[in-house]
């Protein structure tokens, strides 16, 4: 779970860190840190083959209202395995339950299916504890950041039509590849005209730091050796934190596919020459499906990497190894 939440908020805006590698993870997204308890979405076993839920333990809650009194955002969040979707619950509604251990919110599975097609859905049911109704909104992944910039407004919203508009006067902004700046939209809500945002913030590049590491590694992948135009100075301690120096030992040359890798926590460089192989990773990657390739990745793992030829430009180990906590979520 938490690679979804990762790869679709990283996705978002490249000012994305995650904070806590453990469920309910915090991250943070644009300057503003949240805190998201993320589940499965499952069949809830009733008499309704529509209604799916995710169960929330009691520590779960005690945690979540911990964590808003400190200021953080706080989610509550249920992927599909079936569809690209997740559907959003609203915050005040999951801390009100009742349950002394552990408690469940629902939501129509048909409405995952709706989202991956039309890019939002909405229901709307009526909420004892809350005294009012209560939204359960859906979205497709991509729309995960835009969610969590603007669900205090979101939840607002009545009816599926009016999702809907929201959500196509935001479209295009945010299926463009690259994070690309601000879109402000005034947009009616609950029967008023209120300020939706979407924040994609894309850090430029330094070409000093492209220019020094691909200079010490001969622009050949460490990993592979693969020249052909296809290699990039990666960052060790990611570009978009705060203690990232643009200086040749925090940096890499790996090709596309390596930088990839390494960026998404599966394959990661660390002190010695060594790798990291993140495991929780790969067994995600078998839970959905997309594991084709893994043994060369393990091969690969057992390995070692090139450094430069001159010592003086060999990464940095304190880096490198806090490159894989800050990737994994452990960098307290």
């Amino acid at each position: 779970m938490p690679f979804l939440l990762g790869d679709y908020l990283r996705a978002y805006s490249q000012d994305f860190r995650i904070l806590s590698s453990s469920n309910p993870y915090r991250f943070a997204l644009n300057g503003l840190n949240y805190s998201a308890h993320v589940s499965l979405a499952h069949f809830a076993a009733r008499k309704n083959p529509d209604e799916w839920r995710i169960q929330i333990p009691r520590s779960v809650r005690e945690t979540q209202i911990a964590r808003e009194q400190a200021g953080d955002i706080v989610l509550f969040i249920g992927f599909f395995d079936d569809y690209p979707a997740f559907t959003a619950w609203e915050a005040s509604y999951v801390l009100s339950l009742n349950s002394k251990d552990i408690g469940s919110v629902y939501v129509p599975h048909s409405n995952a299916n709706d989202a991956s097609t039309n890019m939002a859905a909405l229901d709307r049911r009526a909420a004892r504890n809350l005294g009012r109704n209560t939204t359960k909104l859906t979205f497709r992944g991509e729309f995960l950041g835009f969610y969590a910039e603007n669900l205090n407004l979101l939840h607002q919203v009545e009816t599926g039509a009016q999702l809907l508009r929201v959500v196509e006067q935001f479209s295009d902004f945010i299926e463009q590849a690259e994070p690309s700046g601000t879109e402000n939209q005034l947009v009616e809500i609950a029967g008023r005209r209120r300020k939706v945002s979407s924040v994609r913030k894309n850090y430029p590049r330094n070409p000093h730091f492209r220019d020094s590491v691909m200079s010490a590694y001969s622009g050949s992948c460490a990993i592979c050796r693969k020249q052909l135009g296809i290699v990039e100075a990666a960052h060790i301690i990611p570009h978009n934190h705060p203690d990232c120096v643009e200086a040749v030992t925090n940096g890499i040359a790996l090709c596309v596919e390596h930088h990839r890798l390494y960026d998404a926590a599966l394959l990661m460089p660390t002190a010695g020459q060594r790798f990291v192989l993140n495991n929780q990773r790969v067994e995600h990657l078998k839970n959905i499906g997309q594991d084709s390739g893994l043994d060369e990745v393990r091969i690969l793992a057992a390995g070692s990497y090139e450094v430069p030829h001159d010592a003086q430009f060999n990464p940095n180990e304190e880096f490198l190894k806090r490159g894989v906590r800050i990737r994994l979520g452990t960098d307290a």
